[in-house]
């Protein structure tokens, strides 16, 4: 299901909204709600990039060669290592079980460099934590950006549900914790660009305190 962008969304039918943060509710313009095929979360990420979730194919491929092609990079983001995370990604057979899905938040880094993309993942851990609503940013940039071309918004559905969606967000929306593995892993051409989340940062720590 697609809601236009900007057009609102009535809560009473969107049927995910009891497993999304409140915090961003507000915020829901419209979602798309992918094949739930296994592939779900390299479609949405299709869907942003090319604006065809079927071009989910082309995606893996996209983060695999990423990895593999820049290895000293990830081998610190991937803690089963940057081969076992190839044969993960690198998939291609149609549906899939457990074994080839994407994984979070390992898998946001190449996406977040390849595409120069803020990545917002928003979902309930165990209890209905916070803890699964993160932000992911690029770990390096070309020396003549100096902010993310980009912002992808994923909803993860809850650890009993295992399907991602896209959110299409109003414009200035809260923005959760930026991942500590992107501190300790970032080159210096995007240190500082915590900064420029710093105020919707707090927008969302408010809320989250008022929870």
């Amino acid at each position: 299901m697609r809601l236009a962008d900007g057009c609102g969304i009535d809560l009473s039918e969107f049927y995910h909204a009891d497993k999304i943060p409140g915090i961003i509710l507000p915020f829901v313009e419209g979602y798309l709600d992918v094949l739930a095929d296994g592939n779900c979360g390299f479609r949405v990420v299709a869907d942003y990039v090319f604006g065809n979730e079927e071009q989910w194919r082309v995606m893996r491929v996209c983060i695999a060669n990423e990895i593999l092609a820049n290895r000293a990079l990830y081998e610190h983001i991937y803690f089963d290592g940057v081969d076992a995370g190839y044969r993960r990604i690198m998939w291609d057979g149609g549906a899939c079980l457990q074994d080839h899905w994407m994984t979070v938040v390992e898998d946001l880094f190449p996406i977040a460099n390849i595409f120069n993309a803020a990545i917002m993942l928003f979902g309930y851990g165990n209890g209905r934590n916070l803890y699964a609503c993160c932000t992911v940013l690029p770990l390096r940039a070309a020396s003549t950006t100096t902010r993310p071309d980009q912002e992808f918004v994923i909803a993860h559905l809850g650890d009993s549900y295992q399907h991602y969606i896209r959110l299409n967000l109003a414009p200035d929306f809260p923005v959760p914790p930026i991942v500590s593995l992107w501190f300790r892993s970032r080159s210096d051409s995007v240190v500082g660009w915590e900064d420029l989340y710093e105020r919707r940062r707090a927008r969302w720590d408010r809320l989250a305190s008022s929870m």
